[in-house]
């Protein structure tokens, strides 16, 4: 079983102001890597290899975690009401970037909600993140 408690650590003081940065379609917050996690493997800092995902199988475990799974989709549902705008314009170009990973990366686990395929559409034209893809191979 995957220890996810780092990420329920991070979100805690965080999730109220991201959810408020999600909805005005600013995140201002440094956070990305412990709401919208990637793999492992692709991280070039320390922070972002404490919290990248080891693989497939602990991406199910935080999707289907009973609070971070729920602030996940909630965090997707506020990214999907900026679409029209772009996610560069929302989150930045670096953390757009990890965004597009972290949706690849959860779209392929099994039974994935069509959400993240969706989000993949409206905001990167349909294109997961090869890296992303090359890793899981």
């Amino acid at each position: 079983m995957a220890d996810l408690r780092r990420f329920v650590a991070a979100q805690a003081p965080v999730h109220d102001r991201v959810c408020r940065e999600l909805a005005a379609g600013s995140k201002q917050s440094h956070s990305m890597c412990f709401l919208f996690p990637q793999l492992q493997a692709l991280g070039y800092t320390s922070t972002a290899n404490f919290y990248g995902l080891a693989d497939l199988a602990e991406a199910v475990a935080y999707r289907d975690h009973p609070l971070l799974g729920r602030r996940l989709i909630e965090y997707c549902e506020l990214m999907r009401r900026h679409a029209a705008k772009g996610a560069v314009a929302v989150l930045d170009d670096v953390d757009g970037k990890k965004w597009r990973s972290c949706l690849t990366l959860l779209a392929t686990t099994p039974d994935a909600p069509p959400l993240f395929n969706e989000l993949i559409g409206a905001f990167y034209n349909g294109q997961p993140d090869p890296r992303t893809l090359a890793l899981l191979a």
